[in-house]
C-alpha cells in the first residue's frame, strides 16, 4: 500500500487552517489588546489628575477652613462657617467620588466590550479557518 492510497482511505482528523487567516487572526487580536491597553492607560490618566485636582480642593478647603476660625466674631458663628464649608467640601468630595467611580466603570465596559467583540471575532474567524481548511481537503 502506497502512502497516497493511505492517505485516501483514511480523512486527516484534523485539517490545518490557512496560516494567513491564522496570523491576521493574531494580528487582529493584539490591536484589540493594544486599543483595549489604550483605552484603559487614558482613563487611569484622567483618573489620577481627577484624584489630584481632589487633593488640591482638600488642601485649599483646608486652608479656608484655618482662615475662617481666624476671623473675629463669636464662636458660635465661626463653628458655623466652619460647619458649612465641611459640609460644602464633603459634598464635593463626594461628587467628585461619584464621577471617578463613573469614569472607571465606564472605562471597563468599553475596554469589556472591546475584548468581548474581539473574541466573537476570534470564534468566527477559526469557524471560518476550519470550513475553508475541511474544503480544501
Amino acid at each position: 500500500m502506497t502512502k497516497k492510497s493511505t492517505e485516501q482511505m483514511i480523512p486527516p482528523l484534523m485539517s490545518v487552517p490557512d496560516m494567513r487567516q491564522m496570523m491576521e487572526a493574531q494580528r487582529l487580536n493584539f490591536q484589540a489588546l493594544s486599543e483595549a491597553g489604550k483605552l484603559a492607560m487614558t482613563s487611569w490618566q484622567a483618573l489620577a489628575q481627577r484624584q489630584a485636582d481632589m487633593v488640591s480642593t482638600f488642601a485649599q478647603t483646608q486652608s479656608e477652613i484655618f482662615r475662617e476660625s481666624m476671623k473675629e466674631g463669636t464662636p458660635e458663628d465661626k463653628m458655623a462657617r466652619q460647619a458649612d464649608m465641611f459640609k460644602r467640601a464633603y459634598e464635593m468630595s463626594l461628587e467628585t467620588s461619584r464621577d471617578m467611580a463613573d469614569m472607571m466603570m465606564k472605562t471597563n465596559r468599553e475596554a469589556s466590550d472591546m475584548l468581548q467583540k474581539r473574541v466573537k471575532g476570534t470564534l468566527n474567524d477559526l469557524r471560518g479557518m476550519m470550513v475553508n481548511a475541511e474544503d480544501a481537503a
